[in-house]
């Protein structure tokens, strides 16, 4: 990987998804982040492949933030997904040069897919001489996932300098944006289009991620469903739920399913850490600007809920003024452009 100073340096983050693409283009300076562009293209297709509405998303953000496509270098990009894990595991106590050598057989255990199929990235985080173990934060895509996610960027003229995953870079704007206290778990839930992903942060503790199947997708075609209206009818009900009183009634059945999925996930970790609270819940992702969710989350948590603000702390060029209000759906994006390239 190239060296990058990160002095007066910028750095593109995009976020593609299923609903649309995301660009954040943020210039890294000695005294903090400026944000140069925060964009945002829809693609989505509610049936069908959409690869043609995405590529064409990608190209207009570009030329929005004036930004050459092929001559753009530090693009960082994640994936997340089926194709993905992401686990805080306990291996033996090994030397770095040991555990590189036995990575992939160390890791075998832990993936969802065969390891001759999976693309492997690690971190430790601490070693224990007195229990002889060590806990590593264990990454991994299967290379099929990884070589589509490439050839889409290609397609564009882009070759990526990191390609990251999506719970990661949401950690990373966490840690930018939010005060940490020791031994107090954080949650973030990032509500797309056809996923949501939900991870739990508590520094010096366990990092947690999952995916849940609850998704803004569901939500509108819920919506359809019980209005009897068309799909991209649905979409505008959705998005201006102030039109319509009724909405957090009508998404009952998909709400019910995400109150339960996240009381799930903060159950498992509880058991697993033997650490009991939480505390805040943060929500990022176009899906989050649903109407009063955040109250509605609250009242069935018993979290505090607060919707992220990713541009927490960092410097807005005059242009783009209009974002200085909280823009979940750019979360992602921020955090991917917020890598240190030196790393």
């Amino acid at each position: 990987m190239k060296a990058l100073n990160r002095r007066d340096k910028s750095v593109v983050g995009l976020d593609v998804g299923s609903y649309s693409v995301k660009l954040v283009h943020l210039l890294h300076q000695e005294e903090g982040y400026k944000l140069l562009s925060g964009l945002e293209e829809e693609c989505f297709v509610p049936e069908g492949d959409n690869l043609e509405k995405v590529v064409e998303a990608i190209e207009k953000v570009f030329h929005r933030a004036g930004l050459k496509l092929r001559r753009c270098e530090e693009v960082v990009t994640s994936v997340s997904g089926s194709g993905t894990t992401i686990k805080q595991v306990n291996f033996p106590l090994l030397t770095d040069e040991e555990l590189r050598s036995s990575i992939k057989w160390q890791a075998s255990k832990h993936l969802p897919f065969g390891p001759e199929e999976a693309v492997l990235d690690y971190q430790v985080l601490s070693r224990d001489e007195e229990s002889e173990s060590m806990s590593i934060l264990l990454a991994a895509v299967t290379k099929t996932y990884l070589a589509e996610h490439l050839e889409l960027l290609r397609k564009v003229g882009i070759e990526p300098l990191i390609i990251d995953f999506s719970p990661l870079a949401l950690l990373n704007t966490l840690l930018a944006t939010q005060e940490l206290v020791e031994d107090r778990a954080l949650v973030v839930l990032d509500m797309g289009a056809k996923n949501t992903i939900l991870s739990v942060y508590r520094p010096g503790g366990l990092f947690f991620t999952r995916e849940i199947s609850v998704s803004g997708h569901k939500m509108t075609s819920e919506v359809q469903k019980q209005l009897g209206v068309t799909y991209e009818e649905a979409e505008e009900i959705k998005k201006d739920g102030k039109s319509n009183q009724k909405l957090l009634t009508i998404l009952k059945a998909p709400l019910d399913q995400l109150v339960f999925e996240i009381r799930r996930s903060l159950t498992y970790y509880e058991n697993r850490t033997g650490k009991g609270g939480f505390d805040k819940l943060y929500l990022a992702g176009g899906s989050s600007r649903l109407v009063k969710i955040d109250t509605h989350l609250q009242s069935n948590l018993g979290v505090p809920v607060e919707e992220m603000n990713p541009l927490k702390g960092i410097e807005i060029d005059g242009s783009q003024m209009e974002l200085r209000t909280a823009v979940p759906q750019l979360t992602l994006a921020v955090g991917l452009a917020l890598r240190d390239l030196e790393d």
